[in-house]
């Protein structure tokens, strides 16, 4: 797969923000550091998932919605992976999120705010994904597959 596609800036830096964030609070012998160990042996293989098909898609939007085509085939491609590993996308969030509330009631009971903050902003990252940049990805996808079949009739 060539690597053409923008890759948007903000979703990058709001996923090295989250891990960084998650790794800080995994350091130590805490009880709450192992459980968010827990968390991290399910983020970073998913982050890196979403950074090869997901973002690299989203980056492709601005063009798309702008009548830009270029790239059409890597859109599709890396589209076409996220709709096969899409379940297991959602199941590989449904288990963080269990285990973010493992670590949520650690933290609640130890009075920690800064990290049922942290917490709860990956959680809301997790939703965002789920309910708005997946679908716009797998969305991207099918425009991109109808403009190549298109191109091809031409």
């Amino acid at each position: 797969m060539i690597d053409m596609l923008k890759v948007p800036t903000s979703l990058e830096e709001e996923h090295k923000e989250l891990m960084d964030s998650i790794e800080m609070l995994a350091s130590g012998d805490s009880k709450i550091a192992k459980s968010v160990k827990q968390i991290l042996i399910i983020l970073e293989p998913h982050f890196e998932k979403e950074e090869e098909t997901v973002v690299p898609v989203l980056g492709s939007l601005g063009d798309l919605a702008s009548g830009i085509y270029t790239d059409l085939e890597e859109v599709k491609e890396r589209s076409d992976a996220l709709r096969e590993d899409y379940a297991n996308m959602l199941e590989e969030h449904r288990r963080i999120r269990e285990k973010v509330e493992a670590a949520s009631v650690l933290a609640k009971a130890e009075g920690r705010e800064d990290v049922l903050n942290i917490l709860e902003l990956l959680s809301h990252h997790a939703a965002v994904e789920e309910e708005i940049l997946y679908p716009a990805a797998l969305l991207a996808g099918k425009l991109a597959s109808m403009l190549i079949i298109r191109e091809r009739s031409i």
